[in-house]
């Protein structure tokens, strides 16, 4: 369902750097990547089948625990955040009448754990 803000499908692009070190079976990386957040389908004007695309700006910064198994085996384990700035944004309510919704800040914390190989 689309609304205001956001709608259909999300299309998250991130660059940006990883460092860190590596020292025997542990390895302790970090990352920090901008980048976009667009959802494909979000309301132009209520009522109306008007989509259009929106387009946030996102930033991404995360902690990596790298433990090598053997030469061609990790676990990892990963930490961060997700934070995406919407825009402020004008809108078309049903009766005609424009509405402006103000920007905000949201963000996500995420925390994963998998089994990797390396080749």
């Amino acid at each position: 369902m689309a609304d205001l803000q956001q709608g259909g499908k999300i299309i998250q692009t991130l660059f940006g750097l990883r460092g860190g070190i590596r020292r025997g079976r542990l390895g302790i990386y970090a990352k920090f990547r901008p980048g976009l957040q667009i959802y494909t389908l979000t309301e132009q004007a209520v009522g109306t089948s008007n989509y259009t695309d929106f387009t946030n700006v996102a930033f991404d910064a995360r902690g990596i625990v790298d433990v090598y198994i053997s030469r061609h085996t990790l676990l990892r384990f990963d930490v961060g955040d997700t934070i995406v700035r919407f825009r402020s944004r004008d809108i078309t309510l049903s009766d005609g009448t424009p509405f402006h919704v103000s920007a905000f800040t949201n963000n996500s914390i995420q925390i994963t754990a998998g089994f990797g190989f390396r080749f």
